[in-house]
């Protein structure tokens, strides 16, 4: 919530939707809490396949040497003007031969990408082949908004007509989903270990920008909303939305 609330005070909430108001933010709560135990000051970082870089610009705030790759170049000018942040744009084929040097890269990070790849022609263990090659000796892949196979939204998600998902930015259920077996059988295929696993967000919240301005933004409803959801989670984290993953190279 600090990093969020400092964002919102420079006018970051308008420059990334993710990031439009406290409910649909706090699905990267998780992501922003595991992550600050693995980066520094010094390191040395990687936001493979960025999207419009709003992991990027949590990483400036953490690191001093971060850089992104993307399909697109969606990278808006307060970011690309950040001295701390370099991008490139790749090429789909680049997923398993990025441009960069063996073990260039203390930790990379994977938001929503993973899960993906298969859907421009590529293989999830080929991706994390060419990740291990990257990442230095002892270094971290760290893979967040993992769907998870036993998500009630997902398997909910299949009988929501087109429509519906389009009026409320719910998306289409992911065609790949993720249990704790297969992450473990990937790794074991490309040369990394098992940190930790975990779950996260069993309600949905990008939805939320489809609500009115007075209760998206209400600070009331955030809180409602986010306890029902921690309560949730605590309860029936297993049918979580998202999971995600650390990893270490051996």
């Amino acid at each position: 919530m600090m990093f969020y609330e400092r964002l919102v005070s420079e006018g970051g909430d308008r420059l990334y939707y993710q990031f439009d108001n406290a409910v649909t933010a706090c699905q990267y709560k998780a992501v922003i809490d595991v992550a600050s135990q693995y980066v520094s000051r010094k390191a040395k970082v990687l936001d493979w396949s960025c999207g419009n870089g709003h992991f990027s610009h949590f990483l400036t705030t953490k690191c001093d040497d971060v850089h992104a790759t993307s399909f697109d170049d969606n990278i808006n000018s307060v970011l690309m003007g950040n001295p701390k942040f370099s991008f490139k744009r790749i090429e789909p084929e680049e997923h398993t031969k990025l441009p960069f040097s063996d073990g260039e890269f203390d930790s990379v990070f994977s938001i929503g990408v993973l899960e993906h790849v298969h859907e421009t022609g590529g293989d999830q263990v080929a991706s994390l082949l060419e990740l291990n090659r990257i990442i230095k000796n002892g270094g971290h892949f760290l893979c967040f908004h993992l769907p998870n196979a036993h998500s009630i939204v997902e398997r909910m998600g299949q009988f929501v007509p087109q429509w519906v998902r389009t009026r409320f930015h719910l998306g289409s259920p992911h065609s790949r989903r993720f249990s704790r077996e297969n992450v473990v059988a990937m790794l074991k295929q490309s040369g990394f270990s098992m940190v930790e696993y975990g779950f996260y967000n069993l309600m949905p919240r990008n939805s939320i920008n489809a609500l009115p301005e007075v209760l998206k933004k209400s600070a009331h409803f955030a809180d409602i909303y986010n306890a029902i959801d921690s309560f949730l989670q605590a309860n029936f984290s297993k049918y979580s939305t998202q999971s995600y993953f650390v990893a270490k190279k051996l």
